[in-house]
């Protein structure tokens, strides 16, 4: 298991930031943060969606959008607001929107290579 240090601001108001100590799981697609501290950065659920826990369990959360900073990096995802007991967790909507992954023999975090599928006829010829 990895964990990282992270800034989470509302993309809207980005100067007030708070730091947060997430479990990196690559078998999450989305990741948690905290509902008391979303709401301190003033962060609003557009929306609810269902969840299947391990134990079969269905429940209702809600859903936000977060600005990430970890180190240089910064991407945009959206979030569950968690519940006191929810670990915080970095899923791997929010990794990709970083531009990163975990490197599996050093479970560090580490920038990955992005690819760009365009046409030929969209690309320009002068380089």
């Amino acid at each position: 298991m990895t964990y990282v240090k992270a800034k989470v601001a509302n993309p809207y108001k980005i100067n007030l930031k708070i730091n947060i100590r997430f479990l990196v799981d690559t078998g999450a697609y989305l990741s948690i943060v905290p509902a008391d501290i979303l709401n301190k950065l003033g962060v609003k659920s557009f929306t609810k969606r269902l969840f299947r826990l391990a134990n079969g369990q269905h429940i209702i959360r809600q859903i936000g959008t977060v600005r990430f900073y970890v180190g240089k990096y910064l991407g945009e995802s959206e979030v569950i607001f968690g519940y006191k007991k929810d670990e915080p967790i970095l899923g791997v909507v929010a990794l990709e929107s970083l531009g990163l992954a975990v490197d599996p023999r050093t479970q560090t975090l580490k920038p990955i290579e992005m690819y760009l599928m365009v046409s030929l006829k969209t690309m320009e010829t002068k380089f």
